[in-house]
């Protein structure tokens, strides 16, 4: 892999030297051997070992161990010709005496001081016990993270006779091979290496081999102390960070790390070797130059057609792992998995990189997948190959910037840091927080960009950062509004004072209500019921948002009947209706809670005329405030609130409800006589002349039609688009096969139940008549309300 774009010209040169001039406080792997009081080592099913191991043992040994499987991808594979051994686990083995914690000690700080960590950093954990026998190998492999925070690998020689099956450990172009022979009683050879680097047990050539195999892992709360004093070197690169900071062109500094780290695995505890000392570097020259460090995982993706090469004169047909990319058509280059040095991971999401910005020159270009997806032929495309890289890096950048960085990300992922802060950052800093961000939220609202604005608001409302709030509500929210911040929009508006709270909300109000009529209801209720008895000035602000949302009721009601009529057409017409949603018909639409809220809220601010005129409207638009449920169900609620059912709003919107369900169900249906549909059939062709023919005829209940494919089809369709009572169903027993067409109830059981739940709707509307200087209109009303009660359970 090459630089692949990254601009290396700007790279800051003095920089780079000082990072590259670390001295290696410790190598990639450490081995030895020593002459030591052996542990007791006891096998389940096999019993305590003997030194040097007998053939017997070692034949009983293989008796209760497995063949040892390897990793390729996410699967685990049994295969003699990538590695011929057996293992035992650690559940089935004992070890132990009165000598070993101190000689395992003693081995431990031997592999810490040769890997650059100071003694008593490292802990082991038991994984196995392998044996090799004459010819038993591992090819060449990388160990996968096993336990929380594991660093290295520590293989123990046990002894045993036999010859061959040397270690080779491989860093870069750097190669140690270790000779695990351990024959002596007393003799014990060790040798470990970072996780990370790749390793093989050449074939054993006489008698076996047999080892102990431990995961090494960072103890917790320990810490490296033993990398020498690179203080002057801190200070040659915060010169150049400050350099840097003051006039460089790019945002941040990426430092590719020498290891290679998993994202669960990366932190600052567990860097190894250079890696570490840099970390130590970097973090005290950040430290005194205004600078924020944190590790992360450079995440480069990269697509594009592949290079086939020619055999025998031809192009193979398919690509096969290793494929080169021809030329970069696709490519995503981002930080993720972040980690701070304290050991926090904050959410800074997937951050892009630019030109400039990745260090090292030439990090990049020895670089090999981490996962190669390979795509056949695709229709006239040729085949292609994607190439995800997976690099851990430390990352720098001006404190001062920190919001910029994370927002780059998305302005969505920066209000999650954002909230992450409130309990670490002090007030003028939170507020400095909040003020840039607000800067940099985007002001075009593109589809379904929600932007997280209700977090934002909920972060204004909690610092109570008034002129802020005041600010974002004016150039953000009035016009992104789409209801999802309703809640946290209500608590932000009550941090503003009186005047501009005046100012800014009628505004948002009038111009949302038409296409948000129930969000705008419960905000100006949640912005009472935050306030309670508020002074005569907020009161004031409140009447004004209020009237803005009576002045915009009108279009608010007059969208939501469209709607309706629009999704009707639909139901109706099919295809040949324009297309609407049924969400946004429950959007536009007022439901019970809005209904009752609106008329507590005038209420509430002492506004009877506008009560009136409100219900007027409401009786209007039928289609988009019910009079048939929705009113019903508001009208039982607003029945408990004694100032509000006495008003003469309550009495016009009960009348328009008790008026509509009676005449639609002051009688119970009639029972059907006959068979005869009353409709009507768009299509006047001859089969449908037939079709309406039979829905009309008062005695035919089933009619054949024996028609070619597309006329049956036809007869279908026409069937569905007018809803029409009949079942269908095709008989296939000769040519052409026929449909037949059976009449059903299915209206009439929809108008029954329809019924039941208007009577219901009575009863409720009984429950909540007004009370308080009822008149003749009302007690003739509740009289045929009565009278069809007791129709409807008369039949």
């Amino acid at each position: 892999m090459g630089n692949h774009g990254f601009d290396f010209e700007q790279t800051n040169t003095r920089f780079v030297d000082l990072l590259q001039s670390v001295d290696r406080p410790g190598d990639y792997c450490v081995g030895g051997t020593l002459y030591v009081p052996m542990p007791r080592v006891v096998i389940d099913g096999v019993g305590e070992l003997s030194f040097p191991v007998p053939p017997a043992q070692i034949d009983a040994l293989i008796e209760v161990a497995e063949r040892a499987p390897y990793g390729q991808g996410t699967r685990t594979l049994v295969d003699a010709a990538v590695r011929d051994c057996w293992q035992i686990d650690a559940e089935q083995i004992g070890v132990a005496g009165h000598a070993w914690p101190a000689t395992l000690t003693q081995i431990l700080d031997l592999v810490a001081r040769g890997l650059g960590l100071a003694d008593g950093t490292l802990g082991a954990e038991l994984y196995k016990l392998l044996i090799y026998r004459k010819g038993g190998f591992f090819a060449a492999h990388r160990d996968t993270e096993k336990v929380p925070a594991m660093v290295a690998t520590l293989s123990l020689a046990l002894p045993t006779a036999g010859a061959g099956g040397e270690l080779v450990i491989r860093h870069g172009d750097q190669t140690t091979v270790f000779e695990m022979s351990a024959q002596e009683p007393s003799e014990l050879t060790f040798a470990a290496f970072y996780a990370d680097c790749l390793h093989e047990a050449r074939p054993v050539t006489e008698g076996h081999r047999i080892s102990l195999v431990f995961n090494l892992f960072i103890r917790s709360g320990k810490r490296w102390t033993g990398a020498p004093d690179y203080s002057g070197l801190a200070e040659q690169v915060e010169a150049c960070l400050n350099q840097w900071r003051n006039h460089g062109s790019t945002d941040k500094l990426v430092w590719l790390l020498d290891h290679a780290y998993s994202e669960e695995g990366l932190s600052f505890g567990a860097l190894k070797n250079t890696d570490a000392v840099v970390a130590q570097v970097l973090g005290q020259a950040a430290d005194a130059a205004g600078c924020d460090l944190h590790g992360a995982v450079l995440h480069i993706e990269e697509s594009g057609s592949a290079v086939l090469e020619s055999t025998f004169g031809s192009w193979d047909t398919e690509p096969v792992a290793g494929t080169e990319l021809e030329s970069v058509e696709v490519r995503w280059v981002y930080l993720q998995g972040w980690v701070a040095r304290d050991g926090s991971r904050p959410p800074l999401g997937n951050v892009p990189i630019d030109d400039g910005e990745l260090h090292p020159p030439g990090a990049l270009e020895d670089a090999r997948p981490d996962e190669e997806i390979l795509e056949e032929y695709q229709g006239n495309y040729g085949p292609t190959v994607e190439h995800i890289y997976r690099l851990a890096a430390l990352v720098v950048w001006p404190s001062a910037k920190t919001v910029d960085i994370v927002a780059s990300s998305g302005i969505n992922q920066a209000v999650s840091w954002a909230k992450t802060q409130c309990d670490k950052a002090d007030g003028p800093e939170m507020r400095r927080i909040l003020a840039r961000l607000a800067d940099l939220w985007p002001t075009t609202n593109y589809q379904n960009a929600n932007h997280n604005r209700a977090g934002m608001l909920q972060l204004l409302a909690a610092t109570a950062s008034a002129d802020l709030a005041a600010d974002f509500l004016e150039r953000i929210v009035l016009v992104q509004y789409d209801g999802s911040e309703t809640e946290p929009l209500a608590e932000a508006v009550c941090v503003l004072d009186p005047e501009t709270a005046g100012r800014l909300v009628p505004g948002l109000v009038e111009h949302h209500m038409p296409q948000r009529p129930k969000e705008i209801i419960c905000l100006l209720t949640l912005v009472g019921e935050k306030l309670g008895d508020a002074d005569p000035q907020w009161r004031g602000a409140e009447r004004e948002c209020a009237q803005a949302a009576l002045s915009s009721l009108g279009a608010a009601l007059e969208a939501g009947s469209d709607a309706v009529a629009r999704l009707e057409a639909r139901q109706l017409l099919g295809n040949e209706a324009p297309w609407i949603h049924p969400g946004t018909v429950e959007q536009l639409t007022m439901d019970p809670a809005a209904i009752r809220d609106l008329f507590v809220l005038f209420e509430r601010l002492g506004l009877p005329e506008a009560s009136v005129q409100a219900a007027r409207s409401v009786q209007a638009h039928p289609a988009a405030a019910t009079p048939d449920r929705a009113l019903p169900a508001a009208l039982a609620d607003l029945h408990k609130i004694a100032d509000v059912c006495a008003t003469e709003a309550f009495r016009l919107l009960w009348r328009h409800a008790s008026d509509f369900l009676l005449r639609r169900s002051g009688k119970p249906p009639l029972e059907p006589v006959d068979w005869a549909m009353d409709v009507e059939i768009s299509c006047t062709c001859e089969l449908c002349c037939r079709l309406l023919a039979f829905c009309r005829d008062p005695a035919l209940r089933v009619e054949r039609f024996k028609k070619a494919h597309p006329s049956r089809m036809h007869l279908e369709e026409v069937i569905r688009k007018h809803h029409l009572d009949l079942d269908h169903v095709t008989v296939r027993k000769s040519s052409p096969f026929t449909l037949v067409c059976t009449k059903n109830r299915a209206s009439h059981k929809r108008r029954l139940e329809e019924y039941s739940e208007d009577v219901a709707c009575m009863a409720s509307l009984m429950a909540s008549a007004p009370t308080a200087r009822s008149g003749r209109a009302e007690m003739e009303r509740l009289q045929r309300l009565e009278a069809a009660q007791a129709a409807g359970a008369a039949s």
